[in-house]
């Protein structure tokens, strides 16, 4: 009998389908049941983003949970207030195409938070859409120091991809802009004199850009060590952000929230099955392990 094999391309497409089937079926479900109720607070994280799918996220939430801005979260918990079934929105990176969505922030009243870097006002690409995910990988594992020099090594792209000034001037009454760091590195591959001042520099930003008061951080790719923590407290930010999927939910630790990744383009079915936690366990399934990674999970 002849083995019949499937190249990785013809794989991904057959899962991409599954999907798409299993995104339906699931919201078919929740049409017919009441939406998911939960415990806590979800925090959503978006890097770029389709406004048109960004609109129906926010209309699907709107009419079913609560929105609330990262600085009212971090309030009530502190007060010990408990919530249910609330949601935050936040953003990475502060790509020049956030400016788009400044509309829609006002029309559903929300308050997002970004999280902006030392690309602001620079017309250049961000280091890291430059590779592939294999070669970024290999660039995070490095000492800080060898990263740059590699990347000294290769040709600058003079494409703008943050926001500018101008911008982020008629975006900061509606949006909370927090730091990101200065250069966006791999924070567990820098010296202690380095992590500081990457976070010292991106709060300067923030101050001299907006005016807001600095509390709270998103360390780049979602790495960070005890270094990174103490750094961050040394500089009186009352919270970090993390990568890791789930509900923040009976509270202990502002500095090791939990969020929730929604990729550029999410329909609604892919919305909620992904805000419902479902994704997640779905993609940890074996015959998605050599699909879906840990870097591409925005982008699956």
């Amino acid at each position: 009998l002849q083995t019949i094999s499937f190249k990785p391309i013809q794989m991904n497409f057959f899962l991409k389908i599954i999907k798409k089937i299993v995104f339906k079926l699931y919201r078919i479900k929740s049409t017919i049941i009441k939406p998911k109720s939960f415990t806590g607070v979800k925090i959503l994280l978006y890097h770029d983003t389709n406004k048109l799918n960004f609109e129906t996220h926010l209309s699907y939430l709107s009419y079913n949970y609560k929105v609330i801005s990262l600085g009212e979260f971090v309030e009530h918990t502190e007060s010990g207030k408990k919530l249910n079934n609330t949601f935050v929105i936040t953003f990475d990176d502060g790509v020049k195409e956030n400016f788009e969505l400044l509309d829609t922030f006002k029309k559903y009243k929300i308050r997002p938070t970004i999280f902006i870097t030392g690309y602001v006002d620079t017309k250049k690409a961000f280091w890291f859409n430059k590779f592939d995910q294999a070669k970024l990988i290999s660039l995070l594992k490095i000492n800080n120091s060898d990263r740059l020099k590699k990347l000294s090594e290769t040709e600058e792209d003079l494409i703008r991809e943050s926001l500018n000034t101008a911008e982020i001037n008629q975006m900061k009454n509606f949006v909370d802009f927090q730091p990101h760091t200065f250069s966006h590195p791999s924070l567990v591959m820098c010296t202690d004199d380095e992590i500081e001042n990457e976070i010292i520099q991106s709060c300067n930003i923030v101050r001299k850009l907006t005016g807001q008061i600095v509390f709270a951080f998103a360390p780049p790719f979602g790495i960070y060590d005890q270094r990174v923590i103490q750094a961050i407290k040394n500089n009186n930010i009352r919270c970090c952000l993390t990568i890791k999927p789930g509900t923040n939910s009976d509270i202990n630790d502002l500095f090791a929230l939990k969020r929730i990744g929604i990729p550029k383009h999410c329909d609604i079915d892919e919305f909620i099955i992904r805000i419902d936690g479902v994704w997640d366990k779905i993609r940890s399934l074996p015959i998605f392990k050599s699909y879906s990674s840990f870097y591409k999970q925005f982008y699956e």
